[in-house]
């Protein structure tokens, strides 16, 4: 939590490890005040948003793509476990008096699909060249129809 007052701007520069046994296929950041159950997200034109002028990032890779609300920013692509990925992320505060900001981070939980390699793309091509021939023998000698 960050306690604020006024007009300002704050990077969030942030690494995390995923240790959970299970691949992440997004990083949520959510604006709000309050902390574990008590956490109240921000509602839209309470002063505190994500600073759109500048890049929201994630930079290793693994999660390439950002969607930018005002109190929320989702991540997607995949974080296998073991692996860290490294977030900057901006706040803008325009609210006046002082306030305390807290900014949930959680990661998205699931198995996303795994990706086709040359390799197995080619397995899987001579597997299928074999079963069309295997077929297409069986219907020349009469054995399938």
């Amino acid at each position: 939590m960050l306690s604020l007052d006024g007009n300002d701007e704050f990077a969030i520069d942030k690494s995390v490890l995923n240790n959970t046994g299970m691949a992440w296929k997004g990083f949520v950041f959510e604006l709000g005040t309050g902390t574990g159950a008590n956490f109240v997200p921000s509602t839209q034109g309470d002063g505190v948003s994500f600073f759109t002028g500048l890049s929201n990032r994630e930079e290793t890779g693994a999660f390439p793509d950002a969607a930018i609300s005002e109190d929320r920013i989702t991540f997607s692509g995949g974080l296998a476990n073991g692996n860290t990925a490294h977030f900057v992320v901006f706040v803008h505060t325009s609210a006046v008096g002082s306030h305390l900001v807290t900014v949930r981070q959680s990661a998205i939980v699931g198995a996303s699909a795994p990706a086709l390699t040359p390799w197995w793309l080619a397995l899987v091509s001579v597997l299928l060249v074999a079963f069309g021939g295997l077929r297409l023998g069986l219907r020349a000698t009469g054995g399938a129809r």
